[in-house]
């Protein structure tokens, strides 16, 4: 399974003056180049709501809530939007509390598929008696079961109490036999806040803080869906079965059960190594589960992690992110260092290299180009209704972070 489509947004709670944003206002404050602003969709602007749409970035204002959200990587943009007008140019805004959200849509490899991980995220024995008994007969254009489940976690800390919540629907997005729906929020609620001259500073400075570490806690969630579904539904076989699991990455393998033997129920005679297991491709990996005869044990493929796994923003399969730095800019190019900030290797070193201006996107944003400026470069595989294409976007931040320099906001380069 590939995710297609990822939205992110910033929510944020308190009070503010929709009336006064306008794109025009946000030109003026340097948030938005003028290029965008000329582009700009002005749907209201309105004493208790305005909707506004700058370029791949929604805004949705009402008096007590201010919403930023794109569906474009790279989703830094939000944090970077929000953080040049609370941060820089309405610092005395009331913000009481915020949410960090994304949404994304994968597929299934078929409805049936889709209907057994609902059946593990939503198990029918508990239902009992004749309801439970009629969803799981149920098939075709009557079949039923799971329609929402949503998790949460409660979360405190120095600063903020709040929740990391996660919910998987079927998606009415994408196809609707096969599309799955996953949502998650971390939201945050302002501890102890004081009514003084900068008071939206908290927040900002909060968000900045927490909007990287929310994002890796979020794609942990949609990677465990999306990449172990598959597995999901073949442990579930294996643990109705007799199979005791074990996640054991050290775990000794001595035979394989391919997904065709095990829904035929049956045992391949040839084996294979561990090492051989360790060494499948990703495809692979969706399809088979080792067996160890001897123990009787099921060994289900360890979770990928952060940096094993080429994540997706916007409507993206395979993706890599690096943050970088200006070093020296010349008449049509720049030089820079950057570092893999996502989707990398494990190898954690600075890698040097010369970008043509052209490659600013968008192109009014070149003036920015300077010295000790940063900037983010996507580059990955794009995944529409089963279409791939090449996805780079390279593109510069406008904001400071809360009035931080450049190099001392960037301590991992």
């Amino acid at each position: 399974m590939e995710i297609e489509r990822s939205h992110w947004s910033i929510v944020l709670l308190g009070s503010f003056n929709p009336a006064i944003f306008h794109p025009s206002w946000f030109e003026k404050h340097d948030i938005i180049s003028s290029e965008v602003a000329a582009v700009a969709e002005t749907k209201v602007v309105h004493n208790e709501i305005s909707m506004i749409v700058l370029g791949d970035i929604s805004i949705n204002v009402d008096v007590n809530k201010f919403q930023v959200e794109t569906s474009v990587a790279p989703e830094i943009r939000v944090l970077d939007f929000v953080s040049k007008v609370f941060g820089d140019v309405l610092p005395h805004s009331k913000i009481t509390s915020f949410g960090i959200n994304k949404t994304v849509h994968f597929r299934a490899s078929s409805n049936e598929k889709r209907t057994e991980v609902g059946r593990i995220l939503a198990p029918i024995a508990p239902w009992g008696g004749e309801f439970g008994k009629r969803i799981e007969e149920s098939s075709g254009a009557l079949l039923g079961g799971m329609m929402s489940i949503r998790m949460r976690e409660v979360l405190e800390d120095a600063d903020s109490r709040g929740h990391f919540e996660a919910r998987v629907e079927p998606s009415n997005v994408i196809d609707q036999s096969t599309g799955i729906f996953v949502s998650t929020n971390r939201h945050y609620e302002m501890k102890d806040l004081q009514e003084y001259a900068g008071g939206a500073r908290e927040a900002i400075e909060k968000l900045d803080k927490e909007f990287e570490s929310a994002l890796k806690k979020q794609r942990r969630v949609d990677q465990t869906l999306c990449r172990n579904g598959g597995m999901m539904t073949q442990t579930a076989y294996a643990t109705n079965h007799g199979f005791p699991t074990s996640d054991e990455v050290t775990q000794p393998i001595n035979r394989f059960l391919s997904r065709e033997e095990i829904e035929a129920d049956r045992i391949q005679a040839d084996g294979m190594s561990a090492e051989q297991y360790r060494r499948f491709d990703d495809d692979i990996v969706h399809d088979v589960i080792g067996i160890d005869i001897i123990k009787g044990v099921v060994r289900r493929a360890s979770s990928p992690t952060e940096l094993q796994v080429r994540t997706s923003p916007s409507s993206t399969g395979k993706v890599v992110e690096w943050e970088g730095v200006v070093e020296a800019v010349a008449d049509n190019s720049f030089s820079c260092k950057m570092k893999v900030v996502k989707g990398g290797s494990e190898v954690d070193f600075d890698e040097f290299s010369e970008f043509s201006l052209d490659r600013v996107d968008p192109p009014g944003d070149r003036d920015l180009v300077q010295p000790g400026a940063l900037f983010r470069l996507v580059i990955g595989v794009q995944a529409l209704s089963g279409t791939r294409q090449q996805f780079s976007r390279l593109i510069f931040r406008r904001s400071q972070l809360g009035g931080k320099k450049p190099w001392t906001a960037l301590s991992h380069i």
